[in-house]
């Protein structure tokens, strides 16, 4: 039997008719990056899953840890976070700040990975190449521990937060607000001590376009930079993860838009809720489109905040199987997108997705629109 292999080569994606691998191993799930919404979902599928973690750092939680984002903005409420929460703000006679510190976060979140049966880590780690029988995502290449290996997998799931695995596989995609195609700013978070008190603080440091490496890596320099002309504030300590807002969107099986959300329209096949008000970051907002203008000023004026569907299909790429995407990256509009990323609505994203991808996998389903959402809806 032959597959397709695709790779990214110099920001192309290359895809190839090869034969059939020798897989050096098999998962029934397999989830790139364990950030926001990867960690839950990992923990979330190993239930009933035999699950491999694949992160390109050392350690775990994303911009809730390693982006220093560590209060909340929104989002509902419900879910494994609240435990993990919990045992983080045990842990406020080791790390100061308790619930708010960003090291025992990561550190009950790697505990929990860790001692999980059905959870196999890989730090520094990273998926180089996707292998594909007709539409269906079969296995994966991927740097692992230092060693390439051929891995066999039922469930590919995109948690990169930048769609790395979409971006492999050419899904057709989109960026930016719909007036120019500009992401959201990007912030630089970091500690400071002030009064004899330690303190957070996120900046907006400018608009940024991730993709463009060479541009990416100047903007976060110099806003880093920036930093040491602070006169008032002492810096003790700068978030190592980039504050990005917003990443690609894509073509799915359904694309939610504002409009989805203000005008209550009925979606199919619910996953989850989120809530957030509008709260777009930018000062150019003549650039937004009229519906998110209109309700950016009654959010703003008034703290109004919407309750936002977010269908399964908004996770599948348009056309294809063994694959979902549960992150930042969204088939929706930059503006719903704005709204959903809240790390409460992300962790339990990844914790419902996670859900439905172990179903999936349970049922012999290729893709997690086949299944059962009013039983994935009890879950």
């Amino acid at each position: 039997m032959n597959l397709i292999y695709n790779e990214l080569v110099d920001n192309t994606c290359i895809k190839k008719e090869v034969d059939l691998p020798s897989f050096d191993e098999h998962y029934d799930v397999i989830v790139a990056g364990l950030g926001s919404a990867g960690t839950f979902l990992a923990l979330s599928a190993s239930e009933k899953c035999k699950v491999l973690a694949i992160e390109k750092t050392n350690s775990v939680g994303g911009t809730c840890t390693n982006g220093f984002v560590c209060s909340y903005y929104h989002g509902l409420n419900g879910g494994l976070f609240e435990e993990i929460d919990r045992k983080a703000a045990e842990r406020s006679d080791i790390y100061r700040r308790g619930i708010h510190n960003p090291y025992a976060k990561s550190d009950v979140l790697y505990e929990r990975l860790a001692e999980n049966k059905n959870v196999t880590l890989a730090f520094e780690s990273v998926i180089i190449g996707i292998y594909e029988n007709g539409n269906t995502v079969t296995g994966v290449k991927a740097l692992l521990n230092g060693e390439i290996k051929n891995i066999a997998c039922r469930f590919l799931c995109d948690c990169t937060a930048d769609g790395h695995l979409l971006r492999i596989l050419n899904v057709k995609r989109g960026a930016g607000r719909e007036g120019d195609g500009v992401f959201a700013p990007f912030t630089i978070n970091k500690y400071y001590r002030e009064d004899g008190e330690i303190k957070s603080v996120a900046t907006d440091a400018g608009y940024i376009d991730q993709y463009e490496s060479a541009a990416f890596t100047k903007a976060v320099l110099h806003a880093k930079a920036a930093l040491t002309k602070e006169k008032y504030r002492r810096i003790i300590a700068c978030a190592p993860m980039s504050g990005l807002r917003e990443g690609m969107s894509f073509e799915g099986e359904y694309t939610l838009t504002i409009g989805d959300a203000v005008y209550e329209k009925s979606v199919p096949n619910v996953l989850l809720y989120a809530e957030s008000d509008l709260d777009r970051h930018g000062e150019d907002h003549y650039l937004g489109g009229d519906v998110w203008k209109d309700w950016f000023i009654h959010c703003n004026l008034s703290t109004v905040s919407l309750k936002i569907p977010v269908p399964a299909g908004c996770l599948v790429p348009k056309g294809k199987n063994g694959i979902i995407s549960a992150c930042r990256c969204l088939s929706a509009d930059s503006y719903v997108s704005s709204a959903v990323r809240m790390a409460r609505d992300m962790h339990r994203l990844g914790e419902c997705a996670g859900v439905a991808v172990a179903e999936a996998v349970k049922s012999g389903a290729e893709n997690i629109l086949e299944l059962n959402f009013k039983k994935i809806q009890n879950r």
